[in-house]
């Protein structure tokens, strides 16, 4: 008897170790697993890509068409109206808006030199174009292409300018070439987007004015394209982050000379018509923007900054000569050489990439959002924090003060 009960004790231990180690087994697999299927799923998150479809200079017939194809294919794009157009033809603006598209403005006749010669025109023709979608629709678009694009055509005052006023300028990854000349065959226009770079967003530059018969023939085809690579497709918002040209070095144009002072009096007599309709922007121009550093505080005054979408934009000169550093500059090279205590970063200008050097620390590499204003540099001012190694705490704007609070 005694025999057999050790026998059992014998066995039952066996068994208790042998299921234990069956026990770990499985959770250890089922930890496995999920943790494949987590990665699984954030790399899915991460390789998420969104296509942009963007069509300008309509409404036309055109319009209808792909309007039709967009429904049939359940996806959602961006349309940039010319305010002639719409005044033409108010069902199709209706229509965009009904079906869930977004709207954005386009100018009012697409005339390049009137629009691109004085600023003045610019603004009127956007802000008529504002005044009749909202009689269409009773929406006032922020969003905004300039036509032709922003490259060789806007200064660094009209971003400026339209940016006070609450407009979001949307330029493209990927131009179609379906306007580089009349009639331009679908098969080219397929050709022209397949060329483009297929980045996580993508936004695509195609048109549905007079004219563009084409384009629609190439859409279902450059729709199947971006399905077969993985894309999904979204209408712009405010949201988005835009993409922008970079300002060319010189303008295409010669511009009439327009004073800080006279675009705030003509701007502010249109404000009712912005899209936020919003007089603060404007009003507050002049407050002084405050950044606090400890026991530091670095004030930048009246054009020494600006505030583009929310982003303060900083004199890059000033800014480094208030924190006590210096700057180089490079022509030959497009290179701007930052130094702040034994800090130094190479700063390329053509490539808005930074490379900051710290004894004893590896190179780090920051990218760069910046634009220009009266021949200097303005920096996003988050950029050159990160180029500091200081961190954004917060930051009040409050129509009584500016302020920017970093650690």
């Amino acid at each position: 008897m005694k025999n057999q009960r050790n026998n059992r004790q014998n066995a039952s231990m066996k068994w208790n170790r042998r299921g234990w180690a069956m026990v770990l087994l499985l959770l250890f697999n089922y930890t496995l697993f999920a943790g494949i299927a987590n990665a699984e799923q954030s790399t899915k998150a991460a390789e998420t890509k969104t296509v942009y479809l963007t069509f300008d200079d309509g409404p036309s017939k055109n319009t209808s068409e792909v309007l039709d194809i967009l429904a049939k294919e359940k996806i959602k794009a961006t349309f940039f109206v010319l305010g002639q157009q719409a005044e033409s033809n108010p069902d199709l603006v209706k229509r965009i808006v009904q079906e869930g598209h977004q709207l954005g403005n386009h100018s009012y006749n697409h005339a390049y030199k009137p629009l691109y010669t004085d600023f003045r025109e610019f603004w009127r023709q956007i802000i008529k174009t504002e005044d009749v979608l909202n009689q269409i629709v009773g929406l006032r678009p922020a969003l905004l292409r300039a036509p032709g694009g922003t490259y060789g055509n806007f200064d660094a005052s009209y971003f400026e300018h339209l940016g006070q006023a609450g407009f979001i300028i949307h330029d493209w990854d990927v131009d179609s070439g379906d306007s580089k000349r009349s009639n331009v065959p679908a098969a080219e226009i397929i050709k022209g987007v397949k060329s483009g770079p297929l980045k996580s967003h993508v936004t695509v530059l195609m048109h549905d004015g007079t004219g563009h018969s084409e384009s629609v023939k190439a859409l279902p085809t450059i729709i199947q394209y971006y399905k077969n690579n993985g894309y999904q497709f979204a209408a712009l918002t405010s949201e988005v982050k835009p993409v922008q040209f970079r300002l060319a070095q010189k303008s295409k144009w010669v511009k009439a000379a327009l004073s800080p002072e006279e675009a705030d009096r003509m701007m502010m007599q249109d404000a009712a018509s912005w899209p936020d309709a919003s007089l603060s922007e404007v009003m507050n121009r002049s407050l002084p923007l405050f950044v606090r550093y400890g026991s530091a505080t670095w004030q930048l005054n009246t054009g020494e900054y600006q505030m583009i979408r929310d982003q303060f934009y900083v004199s890059l000169r000033t800014m480094t000569s208030r924190m006590g550093g210096e700057i180089q500059w490079d022509g030959k090279q497009q290179t701007v050489i930052l130094k702040v205590g034994d800090m130094q970063a190479e700063m390329n200008m053509i490539k808005h990439v930074a490379i900051v050097k710290r004894p004893g620390e590896e190179n780090m590499e920051v990218s760069l959002d910046f634009v220009m204003k009266d021949g200097g540099t303005q920096l996003n001012l988050r950029d050159l924090m990160d180029i500091m190694n200081v961190k954004v705490l917060s930051y009040v704007d409050d129509g009584q003060k500016r302020e920017v609070t970093v650690e």
